[in-house]
């Protein structure tokens, strides 16, 4: 039974693991090989614990625990698009590939939304590349959360652009 708990800066390390391995899974053969591959845990986890130093008060991060190790990832706040209708933002969502399809990402993102709706952002949209390798869990946790697509935009990783869809 997942543990899901407001994560701290010792969580640096599980949850740039947690990120890592969730990359290279879902976006194998759509983002290069190479990029996938170059990807630096220590590097990601030192970020990570800097990025956690730094956090401002509107921006709320949710680890799951599965005795005593993270499983799964998300972020949210104030959404960044300023332009947008949808005042929440989830910013990122990362589950290791074997706690996926458990119900685990739906208490993560419950559980992100829970807290913005404390303060104050009653709606929420989330940002995923609009492809991924695993269409089947990625689509199927959006339709769960009754998430519908919204426009279209792009995100650079690497050298190359990629298209993302947003789920509100």
């Amino acid at each position: 039974m997942p543990v899901i708990r407001c994560a701290n800066i010792e969580d640096a390390a599980g949850i740039a693991r947690v990120r890592a391995e969730s990359w290279r899974t879902a976006y194998r053969g759509i983002v290069s090989d190479e990029f996938l591959d170059a990807i630096d845990v220590s590097e990601w986890s030192e970020r990570q614990r800097r990025n956690m130093a730094n956090t401002p008060p509107e921006l709320v991060s949710f680890v799951a625990n599965v005795e005593e190790e993270v499983v799964g990832w998300t972020v949210g706040g104030p959404n960044r698009d300023t332009e947008s209708a949808y005042t929440g933002e989830l910013y990122a969502i990362y589950l290791l590939p074997e706690y996926q399809r458990h119900g685990i990402g739906r208490k993560l993102t419950a559980a992100t939304a829970i807290w913005l709706i404390g303060e104050g952002l009653h709606s929420m949209i989330v940002w995923t590349l609009a492809e991924t390798g695993r269409p089947d869990v990625s689509t199927k946790l959006w339709e769960a959360s009754t998430f519908r697509n919204d426009k279209p935009k792009s995100a650079a990783l690497g050298c190359r652009k990629y298209p993302m869809a947003g789920q509100i």
